[in-house]
């Protein structure tokens, strides 16, 4: 008896959960903008959203920067140790063309 219960409150909770989403979504809630990120200005934090870039990488392309200087061509992203072609490959869409 006790499991049959909690097996129909569940259920109402679940449907009123999918009520207040569907109605949420109507309203103009959350605006998702497609953003690309310049590399010669990106702090450490915006690097880390990019896929497949966490802390340690990140921290390698501001210390590169620093270092050797602006990124002229996303090829130059190649001499970033711990970059290699599949990162690179992920991150390509979420990148802003670089100036010649």
């Amino acid at each position: 008896m006790l499991v049959s219960v909690w097996a129909i409150v569940t259920c109402l909770l679940a449907v009123r959960m999918l009520v207040v989403v569907l109605t949420a979504a109507d309203d103009g809630g959350i605006e998702v903008r497609a953003v690309r990120i310049d590399l010669n200005r990106a702090t450490y934090e915006e690097l880390m959203l990019l896929p497949g870039v966490g802390p340690t990488r990140a921290e390698a392309i501001v210390l590169d920067r620093l270092r050797r200087g602006a990124f002229r061509r996303f090829e130059d992203l190649h001499r970033v140790e711990g970059l290699g072609p599949d990162t690179l490959d992920r991150i390509a869409p979420f990148v802003r063309p670089l100036d010649p």
